[in-house]
């Protein structure tokens, strides 16, 4: 009997985007949800690449519509779990994490610092997003063009280390520890809830939503529409299911998919494209 155990969605881009969902697809991602809960005792992971300072907004911008996940991802791997109406950190899994990821910052901190520089200095308009955050470049720019001139770059300053991976997003550029990927969040939520990745469903829309879209951590991978285009070729080439639709409308048509797969013998399946 197939079962959903676990689903994973990407915040930024996949829930909440443009164009804004009415109050109608909020009420049937709600529905889908209670469904899922109800049948196959599913949990809800809302896994994205904030920064932990923003757990608050996260949680207000969900349950203004009524949203409640059973998990925070945030920094793309830091677990938070509800309990008693908060949510509670995996205290020594975060720190793990972390102290993984400031060993790789460390090792590469003075190369990154002067690339910073150097960066500011060719791009005075560009916006220095580091702040506290344990990343040593993170720029928003004023257009893609410069973003995309970046990423680029940076992409072959660092062709072969192992230790980085290059996020852009729109017109921002940042420079990622690889410790604690999203994959890594499934794979230790899966351990928790002690469920198989064939029980798991996931959908994104940008690069740091790849590695969970992979069939060793999640059975049922998907992108919205406005996913970007190697995003959606990873999903095409996972055989998993591509949303006509765009942000949280297409989040609908994912579960709505998953609901029809979960309820016959799989034959009206048409991986790598919206049905």
């Amino acid at each position: 009997m197939k079962r959903l155990r676990l689903l994973a969605t990407d915040f930024d881009g996949t829930l909440l985007g443009e164009p804004k969902d009415g109050r109608e697809t909020y009420a049937f991602f709600r529905q889908q949800l209670r469904h899922f809960r109800y049948r196959y005792g599913m949990k809800w992971a809302v896994v994205t690449g904030r920064h932990i300072a923003t757990i608050p907004a996260v949680v207000g911008e969900l349950l203004i519509h009524g949203l409640v996940p059973d998990f925070l991802v945030m920094e793309d791997a830091c677990i938070y779990r509800r309990a008693g109406g908060r949510y509670w950190p995996f205290w020594w899994w975060n720190l793990g994490l972390n102290l993984r990821r400031k060993r790789q910052v460390r090792r590469h901190r003075t190369h990154i610092l002067a690339l910073a520089k150097t960066t500011m200095e060719r791009f005075p308009g560009a916006e220095n997003l580091t702040g506290k955050r344990m990343l040593d470049f993170w720029f928003r720019f004023p257009n893609e063009a410069q973003a995309r001139e970046v990423e680029q770059e940076l992409q072959g300053e660092f062709k072969g280390n192992v230790d980085f991976f290059i996020f852009r997003w729109d017109c921002e550029v940042c420079l990622a520890p690889t410790a604690g990927t999203k994959a890594d969040a499934l794979t230790k939520l899966e351990k928790t809830l002690g469920i198989r990745p064939e029980e798991v469903a996931a959908i994104g829309d940008g690069q740091n939503d790849v590695s969970m879209l992979d069939r060793r951590y999640c059975g049922y991978p998907g992108c919205v529409d406005n996913a970007s285009g190697p995003v959606k070729e990873v999903v095409i080439g996972t055989g998993g299911y591509v949303a006509n639709l765009s942000v949280m409308m297409g989040v609908v048509e994912f579960m709505d998919f998953l609901q029809r797969d979960l309820t016959d013998d799989g034959s009206s399946r048409k991986p790598g494209a919206g049905v």
